[in-house]
């Protein structure tokens, strides 16, 4: 997802209340749950070009799920 003219200190709070919605929405019969973890890159600090971007936002959501996975990291 990209939100334009958002810092990351007001991109994790909108990142994780999507990570609350998916985890309480039921999306099976079965009662079974999805849950999703998110990385957090910002421009120009973590990069200047999609493919830096990217790449940082990749490290933060492999930290995100390393700690533990459902949760928001950002770089």
């Amino acid at each position: 997802m990209l939100l334009t003219e958002t810092d990351k200190d007001t991109a994790v709070p909108i990142a994780d209340s999507l990570r609350s919605i998916i985890e309480r929405t039921k999306f099976f019969p079965d009662d079974s749950r999805l849950t999703i973890s998110v990385g957090i890159s910002s421009f120009p600090i973590d990069g200047v070009d999609p493919a830096a971007l990217t790449e940082a936002a990749d490290r933060a959501l492999y930290s995100a799920k390393a700690a533990g996975r459902n949760c928001v990291q950002a770089v």
